[in-house]
């Protein structure tokens, strides 16, 4: 009898660590999702360029797809503050929005290595 109480102790302890590190990977993978697009609008809006990790593998991939990839990123960004608790207040959220949609309107008519090669403001 013992020796099934303490594997069912065991078991529980077992369950318990790997909910708490389940628990911090989430938060983790949740917390770097929310800095990324943080820091893509804050790159996006002050140089009006494609964010760096926005790029990686584009070279492997057909010029046209790449601006598509980059461009509907771009609209996970705008609709991601358009709901975001994360911003200061309304004006601020609308200023956000303002400056991507205004670089989605841009990048547009803009070829994938006129994005990737010039500075667009």
């Amino acid at each position: 009898m013992g020796g099934i109480a303490l594997m069912f102790v065991g078991a529980a302890i077992f369950l318990f660590v790997a909910g708490l590190l389940i628990v911090r990977y989430a938060q983790f993978v949740l917390t770097r999702l929310v800095e990324r697009k943080h820091m893509a609008a804050e790159i996006i809006i002050q140089s009006g360029t494609v964010p760096p990790w926005w790029k990686r593998g584009a070279a492997r991939i057909p010029a046209g797809y790449a601006k598509l990839r980059a461009i509907s990123r771009l609209r996970s960004v705008i609709r991601y503050f358009r709901t975001t608790p994360m911003v200061e207040d309304e004006a601020t959220r609308r200023r956000i929005i303002a400056a991507l949609e205004e670089t989605l309107d841009r990048w547009k008519s803009l070829s994938w290595s006129e994005m990737l090669d010039q500075r667009i403001w």
